[in-house]
């Protein structure tokens, strides 16, 4: 899923664009439910997605855009599959964006106590390396 969706970061933020990843427990503070949540977020600096194009990206076939990226194409199924994973496991997934501003895509897993992190993996700036090249 990650792979899918920083390829279309990449895909759609302009040479020198950012890309982020974040990863964060939701409701942290909660450690007597069973099932906690964790929220992981790809966001782009690039493009954006028309406002009545963030349900329809999830749709099979499916492709949102504008000129400057028609060339480059996908079959619209990545999106597809990565909701149907989310939905699988009990989660959700799901765009903001801004024309022009970029994109973020959001999902939400719910996963159980006793699980923990392997390692413990903190970023203080954004490395200079990561940024989008055409």
């Amino acid at each position: 899923m990650l792979t899918n969706l920083l390829s279309n970061a990449i895909k759609f933020t302009p040479d020198r664009g950012q890309i982020g990843i974040s990863v964060k427990e939701l409701d942290a503070s909660r450690k007597d439910i069973e099932t906690r949540t964790m929220e992981v977020r790809v966001s782009d600096n690039g493009i954006g997605i028309p406002k009545e194009g963030l349900t329809e990206i999830f749709e099979k076939f499916k492709q949102v855009g504008n000129a400057p990226t028609d060339i480059q194409k996908g079959t619209g199924l990545g999106l597809p599959i990565c909701k149907e994973i989310v939905s699988h496991y009990g989660g959700s997934i799901w765009a903001e964006s801004e024309l022009g501003k970029g994109t973020v895509l959001i999902f939400n897993l719910p996963f159980e106590n006793g699980i923990e992190p392997e390692e413990t993996i903190t970023a203080e700036e954004p490395d200079s390396s990561l940024t989008a090249a055409g």
